[in-house]
């Protein structure tokens, strides 16, 4: 066929529990149990103060200045002695990973930006890094201005409220001229119906398009049993004028 072209989709995780996004799956273990203390500690930035927080045992919280008070964007510190396992300006509804050998217990220190760096303090912390079954390591627990959506160690995996995913759209001219890609237009579950063009696109014999993309955070928890689609469907020619078009789908059930 002197005009054919193929539509494909992509998905993968760059960020959760698994890298297929067929594989994803509501969290299985919502509290962290075994002998190893984590290597990773997932938040997210929430901007609360310490009153109605956490109130484990091992866990200390205090704000200064009248806390973080849902500050648009902050500096976070989360160590231990000498050792850092986070450290950088964070955005309100933001998610930061602490990722290293975590000992019994941790130092986190929230402050005000100033030049990229900690500026006043506004909350000071120590959690409790165990897992040991006391409720400290949960999913979805508040500690101050932090709420922990994942965790990992080595019983109980990697553990992820969130993860984020990428839906890649491509063309591939597979006929047996040169062709002329006249539309692509993505429906997708992230960022709905699109035309991915601009104009008119030569594709060469054999070339293959990224066409678009769309990303999106997938809440795990809430959306158990639910399902993702996405369609792409293009249109092309050749320069003599003949026609050809392809559509396709995929979608991923988050179980």
């Amino acid at each position: 066929t002197p005009c054919r072209i193929d539509a494909g989709i992509r998905c993968r995780v760059i960020d959760g529990p698994t890298s297929d996004c067929r594989m994803l799956d509501s969290p299985q273990a919502l509290t962290c149990l075994g002998d190893e203390n984590p290597t990773e500690l997932v938040f997210v930035y929430v901007g609360g103060g310490c009153d109605g927080n956490n109130n484990a045992e091992g866990f200390r919280c205090e704000d200064e200045d009248g806390g973080p008070m849902m500050r648009s964007e902050v500096f976070i510190e989360i160590s231990r002695r000498d050792t850092t396992f986070f450290s950088g300006v964070v955005a309100l509804d933001e998610i930061l990973t602490a990722s290293g050998e975590f000992e019994n217990d941790v130092d986190i220190l929230i402050s005000t930006v100033e030049n990229n760096m900690a500026g006043d303090l506004l909350q000071e912390m120590r959690m409790r890094t165990e897992c040991d079954g006391d409720d400290d390591l949960t999913l979805l627990n508040t500690f101050g201005a932090l709420q922990l959506v994942g965790f990992t160690n080595m019983p109980t995996g990697r553990q992820s409220i969130f993860a984020k995913v990428a839906v890649s759209y491509d063309v591939e001219n597979i006929g047996r001229l040169g062709a002329i890609l006249t539309s692509a237009v993505s429906t997708g579950a992230f960022a709905g119906t699109r035309e991915l063009l601009t104009g008119d696109t030569p594709l060469a014999l054999r070339e293959e398009l990224a066409v678009g993309m769309e990303m999106m955070t997938v809440n795990l928890a809430d959306s158990s049993m639910q399902t993702f689609s996405f369609n792409l469907a293009v249109n092309g020619r050749t320069a003599a004028g003949l026609l050809c078009s392809d559509s396709t789908n995929f979608e991923f059930i988050v179980t």
